[in-house]
This record gives C-alpha cells, sequence and structure tokens, in this order.
C-alpha cells in the first residue's frame, strides 16, 4: 500500500546526518540547476519496499521544500 508522505505527519524522530548525504548532495545539485537556468528536471526516486523511500522523502521534503517543487504520484494499478 502506498503512503503519501506529504499529508502524512512524520514523528519528530531522530535523524542521522549521515544517512542520505549522496542523495540530498544529488538533489541539492538538481535544485541549484534549476534555480541557475530556469529549466524543470524531474527526480525519481525508486527502491525496492522497505528500502526507506518513504523517510528519505519526508527528510527531502524538510530541507529543501523552500527551494523545489515536490508531486507525490501514488503507484500504477497497472505496472505495464
Amino acid at each position: 500500500m502506498s503512503v503519501n508522505f506529504w499529508h502524512k505527519q512524520q514523528q519528530p524522530e531522530p535523524t542521522v546526518d549521515s544517512i542520505h548525504q549522496e542523495v540530498n548532495a544529488k538533489i541539492e545539485a538538481v535544485l541549484d540547476q534549476v534555480a541557475q537556468d530556469h529549466h524543470t528536471r524531474t527526480v525519481i526516486l525508486d527502491g525496492d519496499a522497505g528500502s526507506g523511500k518513504t523517510y528519505l522523502l519526508g527528510r527531502l521534503k524538510k530541507k529543501f521544500n523552500h527551494k523545489g517543487f515536490f508531486i507525490y504520484i501514488p503507484l500504477f494499478p497497472q505496472r505495464d
């Protein structure tokens, strides 16, 4: 079942800054490119169930919401 992280109230859990550092840096670089050239970009986050995608999206939302426009796309019924 898909969870819309945008509307989900995240628990104020401890954050381990070392987790997802590479992803944070890449997302920030993409957002900086958009700010410079004003061309939109799309980033798709994909991973196995339980790999931490929702947690990562919550962190990205907190850190970069002021710099980007995030859209939640629920799972498609047919993945083909």
